[in-house]
């Protein structure tokens, strides 16, 4: 299984692939792009309140 994308942040743009790791510290806003099917394991605080995106294409 492939998969490739981005994550934005406010001034710069990370790209990933396959079996990539990215650590983003916590309160850094940032939003994940899949630019193909792509499955993403996403480990976060217990704390729903910390997350701030700057923009959600998945209508959460």
């Amino acid at each position: 299984m492939g998969g490739a994308g981005y994550i934005e942040f406010e001034n710069k743009k990370e790209y990933f692939s396959k079996n990539d790791n990215i650590r983003i510290e916590p309160e850094v806003p940032h939003t994940i792009v899949a630019m193909e099917n792509t499955v993403l394991h996403e480990v976060s605080t217990p704390h729903p309140d910390d997350t701030v995106r700057i923009e959600d294409y998945y209508t959460r």
